[in-house]
């Protein structure tokens, strides 16, 4: 699972959970739309379970990739390093985090600021 509170994150892991929940959630829709009547409702219950377990996850990874998808390298495996761990990054050097800081843009994930270089 990727959360906001890693120090660090790789785009690609970003892209492969999206895509796997988007795959889950495809997959119940279209299982959903094929069942008749007591399928249709035992379907509908699994749909809107997975929705309440994993919807705001999906939603908030696809606000990420939109978001990151515009730096070059998010595709091929950008890294998202926490604000609040890109000091120690840096070898805890507080001088030269904030030089290298200007290098990098930046992403929201679930509250938290992500650096990533531009």
């Amino acid at each position: 699972m990727i959360d906001n509170t890693q120090d660090v994150i790789d785009s690609r892991d970003v892209i492969e959970r999206m895509e796997e929940l988007t795959a889950e959630e495809e997959s119940l829709i279209a299982a959903l739309e094929e069942a008749e009547n007591y399928d249709a409702e035992a379907t509908g219950w699994e749909l809107f379970e997975w929705g309440e377990r994993y919807g705001d996850e999906l939603d908030v990874l696809k606000t990420l990739n939109n978001d990151g998808s515009n730096f070059p390298d998010w595709d091929s495996g950008a890294i998202l390093i926490n604000e609040s761990y890109f000091e120690e990054y840096c070898n805890g050097l507080e001088v030269v985090a904030e030089e290298i800081k200007q290098d990098y843009g930046t992403v929201e994930f679930g509250g938290q600021t992500f650096y990533i270089r531009s």
